[in-house]
């Protein structure tokens, strides 16, 4: 025999060992599991939340697609050297993780986040949590069953499964890297953010200071006083209206509606999504309008607010209105995106049992850029430290007319970290937080007194909409909680102890308001609404019998799923009176049903 023939025989035999053994399922079984967490999941949380991240898809996309081909790359070595017996468990089990992947990612998720941007609430998943964990032992029962009885078969119809469903990945991948490459193209272009630079700074002639206190209701509020009566002494120079309406549930769209007069349902059927709103909203020739009578009156208005795109669209539209809205150089920390991201996509893919340990606040995005002027401070203690730290001053060129200061702090947002002194704890409950934004608010007026400014400024403390039990299901809020706080102390107005007031407010009566202080006419500012100022003389009695409608972001089934949001609807209820008529509209069901954009 020759020794050419002799090779040949050996090659060939070394092919047959190879197909007898299965040695070549491995890399098949092993691809699954791997375009799952290092493709597919990373896709479809840049898909979903691409007008939200202020990063690109080539900022972390073809480093985890490369990792993931070194991991296969090497892992299907390491398989093939091992005993037939070894690797033909390890591809069962690589069988087992890959379809159980695409089965909870695909029909088991029934929950990943909280309809309010909170951390999940992970004690009330336990019966979900429990369901998840059977199903998934019951299924490596019957993949051990399948091993056990069809012996090699197995590892054959286990790769012809597990290459079945890559092909589907496969081509959902091509339609988002699609739509994600188009979305990238419209992202580029000039940078803007927020400049906090003076954030803790006033005007020497007038202010309007304007807190936005997230999440704080009216209904936490008399729990607060129910156990701390002194708590609102700081506060003896403000009115408190007690019957306002946030108009809409979420920072996002009430920041934005807030701050143009214009909602979601002033023109539902204009636009598709709620990026594309925030856009229209803020390009609107209304806002557009808005902004030029307060920059001719001499006013510039600050924003200093977390959340960014998704709270207000794109910062470019905010340029040119609001002032510190700047133009900048951004820097991506890539590492950062690329381990955040990958983390996320392992939390899809992975049982309720064990999904905690990889849960990625969603706020934790908003530190994966550095931009070259000083950021924001909108955490409660992060406000307070960085407020200690500056003291408060003068800006250093100052305007004609003077100052609008909108200060967003996260206010009673889960979680709680808040002590009553305005420093960190790692839980606290909602009096001890209550009792800290108080502090931190009367030491920003205690600054203002010290520099001479307080009793000649406009203050104005509200919420963009409060925490509503029901809505986030968190047994420790007191009850049902759909109205925010409202307080408003007048240019000179002082008290021994704070007033009341029954008016029906709405938050967008804030912005008239604003301009009917800063010294427009009414027929001025009368298009944006209604000036509070207006209708308050007769403690609620002039419009004693307001309508008003609020829009509750929820969770329907019978409504169309939205990607990347845990919010399909919206449910509106029509009412009049106060908060607790409201609550009586909320028992009896909503007026009307929308599809969340």
């Amino acid at each position: 025999m020759s020794k050419e023939t002799v090779n040949n025989s050996k090659e060939d035999k070394g092919q047959t060992n190879i197909k007898k053994t299965g040695a070549w399922y491995s890399p098949v079984l092993m691809a699954l599991p791997i375009m799952c967490l290092f493709v597919v999941g990373p896709l479809e949380i840049y898909s979903s939340n691409s007008e939200d991240f202020l990063f690109s898809l080539k900022d972390f996309f073809p480093q985890l697609v490369g990792i993931g081909l070194l991991i296969w790359l090497v892992a299907s070595v390491i398989l093939l050297f091992l005993p037939r017996k070894v690797r033909s468990i390890c591809n069962m089990l690589l069988f087992y993780i890959g379809l159980m992947f695409y089965v909870q990612n695909n029909f088991l998720n029934v929950k990943l986040s909280e309809n309010d941007g909170a951390p999940m609430r992970w004690d009330q998943l336990k019966a979900v949590t429990t369901r998840n964990t059977i199903i998934w032992a019951i299924a490596f029962v019957i993949v051990i069953v399948g091993f056990i009885l069809l012996k090699d078969k197995f590892q054959k119809i286990a790769a012809g499964l597990s290459a079945c469903i890559c092909l589907i990945l496969f081509a959902s991948v091509v339609t988002m890297l699609i739509t994600a490459i188009q979305i990238d193209r419209e992202k580029g272009g000039q940078a803007y953010t927020l400049n906090g630079a003076d954030q803790f700074k006033v005007s020497k002639n007038d202010n309007v200071i304007f807190f936005v206190v997230d999440s704080y209701g009216s209904a936490q509020l008399d729990y607060g006083l129910e156990n701390d009566p002194d708590l609102l002494n700081p506060l003896h120079d403000f009115t408190y209206y007690d019957n306002t309406d946030s108009h809409y549930y979420g920072t996002q769209p009430s920041m934005t509606n807030m701050l143009t007069c214009i909602g979601p349902m002033d023109d539902y059927d204009s636009f598709e999504t709620s990026q594309e709103y925030l856009n229209k909203a803020w390009t609107n020739s209304n806002t557009v309008d808005l902004y030029k009578k307060i920059h001719e009156n001499g006013y510039k208005l600050n924003l200093y607010s977390g959340g960014g795109q998704a709270v207000y669209g794109r910062e470019a539209n905010l340029y040119g209105k609001v002032d510190n809205m700047v133009p900048t150089t951004r820097t991506i920390q890539e590492k950062l995106v690329m381990i955040r991201v990958e983390k996320m996509s392992i939390y899809k893919f992975m049982p309720y049992a064990v999904k905690p340990r990889f849960e990625v606040p969603n706020y934790l995005f908003g530190f994966v850029c550095t931009y070259d002027v000083p950021a924001e401070e909108s955490g409660n203690t992060l406000f307070m430290s960085a407020m200690q730290e500056k003291s408060l001053d003068f800006v250093d060129e100052d305007t004609d007319g003077g100052l609008i200061i909108v200060q967003h702090i996260d206010g009673t947002h889960l979680p709680t970290q808040l002590g009553a002194d305005g420093t960190y704890v790692d839980e606290s409950d909602l009096v001890t937080t209550q009792q800290g934004l108080i502090y931190i608010i009367n030491d920003y007026l205690q600054r203002m007194k010290d520099l001479g400014v307080y009793d000649d400024a406009t203050i104005i403390i509200t919420a963009d909409h409060a925490r509503w039990a029901a809505f986030t299901q968190d047994m420790n809020d007191p009850g049902d909680d759909p109205q925010p706080i409202l307080f408003i102390k007048k240019a000179g107005e002082t008290h021994d102890k704070y007033q009341v007031n029954h008016t029906p407010i709405y938050n967008d009566d804030i912005m008239p308001t604003i301009l009917d202080t800063i010294g427009l006419e009414k027929d001025q500012y009368s298009k944006y609404g209604l000036s509070i100022f207006d209708i308050d003389g007769s403690n609620g009695e002039a419009l004693k019998e307001r309508e008003r409608t609020f829009y509750m972001k929820v969770s329907d089934s019978s409504l169309p799923k939205v990607p990347g949001s845990s919010v399909n609807g919206w449910y509106g209820y029509t009412y009049t009176g106060d908060r607790e008529d409201l609550l009586e509209k909320i028992s009896q069901g909503p007026d009307v049903v929308l599809k969340y954009k």
